[in-house]
């Protein structure tokens, strides 16, 4: 074998070493890019049922302030008109308090709403007005709009 060949055959043997690590980081890059995409299909996917999740909870939210507004405004509308609460409202703030007070996570509205639970019975006994209870209805329908203001943001 001469010098020629010699020479030819570490040319070969790099341009092969070469070719074959080239083809081994292709393969690399693609499984790390391919594990890279996984990842972060995943991580949209947790966002995505994450908004899912806050959405569904707001709207949870929206309904249950919706049924509690009405309620309020079947007492304040009882108490406007000069007469006692109706027994069905009575019984729906009963059922509101114990149960939509549950979704409201609000300090504000919950301990508003123990108040106007209190001032009902005092309303019986004679010892609070009716205007009174109207301005703790009217404190509470806007706490709970100024609570689902702060969480849609």
């Amino acid at each position: 074998m001469n010098e020629k060949d010699r020479w030819e055959l570490r040319f070969e043997f790099v341009k092969s070493a070469l070719t074959g690590l080239g083809l081994i980081l292709s393969v690399l890059i693609f499984v790390i890019g391919d594990m890279w995409t996984a990842e972060r299909e995943n991580e949209l996917a947790e966002a995505r049922n994450l908004a899912e999740y806050e959405r569904r909870l707001w709207d949870e939210r929206r309904d249950a302030y919706r049924a509690l507004a009405e309620v309020l405004g079947g007492i304040a509308a009882d108490l406007d008109s000069g007469s006692d609460i109706d027994a069905a409202n009575k019984r729906a703030f009963d059922k509101t308090y114990w149960g939509a007070l549950i979704l409201t996570e609000n300090e504000e509205i919950e301990l508003q709403m123990v108040r106007l639970r209190n001032d009902l019975r005092d309303l019986e006994a004679g010892r609070t007005t009716s205007d009174q209870i109207k301005r703790r209805v009217q404190r509470i329908v806007s706490l709970s709009r100024e609570h689902l203001e702060e969480v849609s943001q």
